[in-house]
């Protein structure tokens, strides 16, 4: 994979979206400075993830710039379900409400596609929705829910993240929708893949191993480090990963949980690794 030759010390990542589909707007663009396009694979579908491909592949070639593809994996991310009769849920401060397993989004409930999520939880501990914008404290366990206190108001949509900083609950190594989605990329001929929530070394020394068995020997993999348990296996991680990328709102602007919390700046022993976040441009998050 290489980049254009630039006298800029920096490049420019952007996330393709609905917004900016169409060739003129790509070519916009590439020609504005994009030197790597972020497909989000949270969302949408094999077939439009590879028309706008092409149509990307199509202006590179056109006006003479190379861009970069980073295939952005989901990961093992809870979200929350979908609110009933409204766009949005507004949480107020101080307010008491039920957190469980579940599709349903009401006033009284908030449904999450997690089982089992009290067997990782205890009163005292917080919650993050919308990835860190709105902040819950649990209260208590009543059955199979958490009883939860808002701390830090917001308005909730349907699907957003819920981020368990104090808590590690359990995945699998890599999810089959994220082996689909890389197997998929692959094929496309995608240039960076990066894995969402990598918590070891382990997960991406098993990903290596499968895109070599569909023929890729050399994919760029990017760490996304975006939970507690990610900043303790930092240093294993940067042994194996080609590039970390910091999601510091996952952690809910906390420094003490955040991704910089006793390593931004320290030299590792792994090789005096410098690293500072990462910002890209989100048309559409």
């Amino acid at each position: 994979m290489k980049l254009e030759k630039s006298s800029r010390a920096s490049r420019i990542v952007c996330t393709l979206g609905p917004a900016t589909d169409s060739s003129e707007v790509l070519e916009r663009m590439v020609r504005a400075g994009m030197n790597v396009a972020r497909f989000n694979f949270s969302h949408g579908t094999h077939e439009s993830h590879q028309a706008i491909f092409n149509r990307l592949r199509d202006v590179s070639q056109k006006v003479g710039i190379e861009v970069a593809i980073l295939q952005d994996l989901q990961g093992h991310k809870v979200r929350v379900g979908h609110v009933v009769g409204g766009e949005a849920l507004v949480l107020s401060l101080g307010q008491k409400i039920r957190l469980g397993t579940g599709d349903a989004v009401t006033a009284e409930r908030i449904g999450i596609d997690y089982e089992g999520m009290g067997d990782f939880v205890e009163p005292g501990h917080h919650i993050y929705l919308d990835d860190g914008l709105i902040d819950l404290k649990i209260c208590m366990r009543e059955g199979e829910d958490l009883i939860c206190k808002v701390m830090v108001e917001g308005a909730l949509k349907s699907r957003k993240g819920v981020i368990f900083p104090h808590s590690d609950l359990k995945f699998p190594l890599i999810n089959e929708k994220d082996l689909l989605d890389a197997r998929f990329g692959v094929e496309l001929g995608v240039d960076m893949v990066a894995m969402s929530f990598i918590r070891s070394a382990t997960e991406i020394f098993e990903m290596r191993i499968r895109m070599g068995e569909w023929g890729s020997k050399d994919t760029f993999i990017i760490a996304k480090i975006e939970d507690r348990k990610g900043i303790e296996n930092l240093d294993e991680i940067l042994h194996v990963a080609d590039g970390i990328l910091i999601a510091r709102r996952r952690h809910g602007g906390h420094p003490a949980e955040g991704a910089g919390a006793g390593y931004s700046g320290q030299d590792h022993t792994t090789g005096e690794y410098l690293w500072s976040p990462c910002h890209y441009c989100n048309p559409d998050a």
